[in-house]
């Protein structure tokens, strides 16, 4: 535990929160993740009956004592008696490492208590239920608990008459020269050459030296934004606020380098430039293999954009023939908040690109894919029509009223933009808090546009902030565009509109498909009283009086309609807010 967690301190308040008393803040070094299980005891055992419930009957567990775990394939008849067997094996923390990637081409997996490896005892029983005649190829990682009881178990087998050879995998590259380099996520590579050259028939010594062969031209480093958190510890805060560490081990051993968090095409290019000194300039020419592995803590949206990162961060850096790649959480840490990047040199044997892309039943492969030069696009039948590269001709409004209504709405734009953040707060009480952020780009996009409004023609003024509003995402954008196109229809009809009375409409506009009503807790409850004014003052008073009411109103639309009323109480609806401070600018300068 020392290992992955540090030094952590003594004191620990308690596992729901880590929040220092008195002082609002939290503690990190205290503060512990809430893992899901029943008996601590339990916690590797009852996991491996998890994965083999949801397996479709294609795994089984060996029986023998409850001290061995080992996770077998079901999918013929055991010990394999046409086939070379593939074992491997270590501690448990690693998920779907090892036992979910057992499956047509990995026979069995030995899986220990977390972070541990599993006792020779287990180690010996996998291999003599699986292996026959054509003998057993076991592949582990390079940790010394690893090699020293697979590699006992193996010389103990062949002292029993069984046929068994080992293959390490060392594929950190993150301390250059090292004798003993780290086994990471690159061993994924071997186990599924190796398991495919057995599947295909090959002796024990052709599965050994195409296994061999790919361990050897396999290269890895690791980038972590946050420690793991291992069951009932304290999570370590040794990287402290904003900062990162490339080249960490999976078992949360310190990285060889901490620097300050930044984008992910900085992290990844810092990444490569360690893979490609460790590569070689000579062979930045060879078709290459690329696994991007989720180290358990990032969201799926993160993963796919280190994997974009990753590809362009390699080109750019000389890596011109990356041929294949597979991503998604295949060997984790855990919880931690980071990704890998392993690169294989296909030319290490003549058979590994169809290896690799050969299918497998088992549960927890990343299928790898043949990687696209760049995203494939398809232009729509309406952007083919509208598409050009100039932008819109800019206007000058001909009129004092027309330079008076340009000018409100870069008042407005101020006012909504001054705000995002407070809104962002308000929206997190309801669940991502992304109001201030999604009206901010709003505004920046009418910025964009509004060079080529007619401010001369108030109609075309709301038709065009219905046009900008089409690419504003959240349910913000489309419910202004609702009032912003029945607000420009209405001019349309009535050029002479008062513009209480445009307001009116664009409430209904918004009303007939957005569903809300006033009282509901919604932008609604400013915009309706404010509509039902006629003087400027009084619309603005009128606002921020219905505003002020949300505070403790029972949301019944939109996402508020889902949280408790005690969680909101006290907080006025963000939408709310927003329709109050564009208003008021306007207002204050009329």
């Amino acid at each position: 535990y020392a290992r992955a967690c540090g030094n952590p301190t003594t004191g620990v308040i308690g596992e729901s929160d880590g929040i220092v008393e008195g002082t609002g803040k939290m503690d990190k070094a205290e503060v512990r993740r809430r893992y899901l299980q029943n008996d601590s005891g339990a916690f590797v055992e009852e996991a491996i009956d998890g994965l083999i419930m949801g397996s479709g009957g294609r795994l089984c567990r060996l029986e023998f004592n409850e001290h061995t775990r080992v996770v077998l394939s079901n999918v013929r008849p055991l010990p394999l008696k046409e086939k070379v067997a593939i074992l491997t094996g270590g501690g448990s923390g690693h998920e779907p490492s090892f036992g979910g990637l057992v499956g047509d081409f990995l026979d069995a997996s030995v899986c220990g208590e977390v972070f541990a490896s599993p006792t020779t005892l287990a180690v010996s029983r996998a291999m003599d239920a699986i292996a026959g005649k054509p003998g057993c190829l076991v592949v582990v990682l390079n940790y010394t608990g690893d090699r020293l009881n697979f590699g006992i178990s193996v010389e103990d087998a062949k002292r029993r008459g069984l046929r068994a050879k080992m293959v390490i995998v060392g594929d950190d590259i993150a301390i250059p020269g090292s004798r003993q380099p780290r086994g990471v996520a690159g061993m994924v590579f071997v186990l599924k050459i190796a398991g495919a050259a057995a599947e295909r028939g090959g002796s024990l010594d052709e599965v050994y030296l195409v296994a061999e062969a790919a361990a050897q031209n396999v290269f890895s480093i690791g980038a972590s934004f946050s420690t793991c958190s291992l069951p009932g510890k304290p999570r370590s805060d040794r990287l402290g606020d904003g900062n990162m560490e490339i080249g960490l081990g999976i078992h949360g051993e310190p990285g060889v380098e901490t620097l300050p968090f930044g984008k992910a095409a900085d992290i990844c290019r810092k990444m490569v430039l360690r893979l490609k000194e460790a590569v070689g300039q000579e062979r930045l020419d060879r078709p290459m293999a690329l696994l991007v592995n989720n180290l358990g803590g990032l969201t799926k949206v993160e993963e796919s954009l280190a994997v974009g990162a990753s590809v362009k961060a390699l080109r750019e850096e000389g890596f011109s023939n990356i041929v294949l790649v597979a991503s998604g959480v295949v060997m984790s840490s855990l919880d931690m908040q980071g990704f890998s990047i392993s690169l294989l040199d296909l030319t290490c044997h003549p058979d590994a690109h169809d290896h690799l892309l050969r299918g497998t039943n088992a549960p927890g492969w990343a299928p790898f894919q043949p990687v696209v030069a760049e995203p494939a696009v398809v232009l729509s039948v309406a952007a083919a029509a509208i598409s050009s590269d100039e932008p819109a001709a800019a206007r000058s409004p001909a009129t004092a009223d027309g330079q008076r209504l340009k000018t409100l709405l870069e008042k407005a734009l101020d006012a909504v933009a001054s705000k995002a953040d407070y809104l962002d707060e308000l929206d997190s009480f309801v669940g991502d808090g992304d109001c201030g952020t999604t009206m901010l780009q709003g505004v920046e996009q009418v910025r964009n546009d509004m060079a080529g409004y007619d401010f001369d023609d108030p109609g075309e003024v709301m038709a065009s902030l219905a046009t900008t509003a089409r690419s504003i995402g959240g349910t913000s954008g489309v419910l202004y565009r609702l009032g912003f196109a029945a607000a420009s229809a209405h001019f349309a009809a009535h050029p002479k509109s008062s513009w209480p009375s445009v307001l009116k409409v664009a409430c209904e506009g918004i009303q007939k498909y957005g569903g809300a009503e006033l009282g509901d807790r919604t932008m609604l409850d400013a915009l309706i009283p404010a509509a039902m004014e006629t003087d400027p003052v009084k619309m603005a008073e009128a606002a921020e009086a219905g505003c002020e009411k949300t505070r403790y109103m029972e949301a019944r639309a939109g996402r508020s309609a889902y949280i408790k009323k005690e969680t909101l109480d006290g907080h006025p609806d963000p939408g709310s807010v927003a329709v109050c401070s564009w208003l008021s600018a306007i207002v204050q300068h009329l």
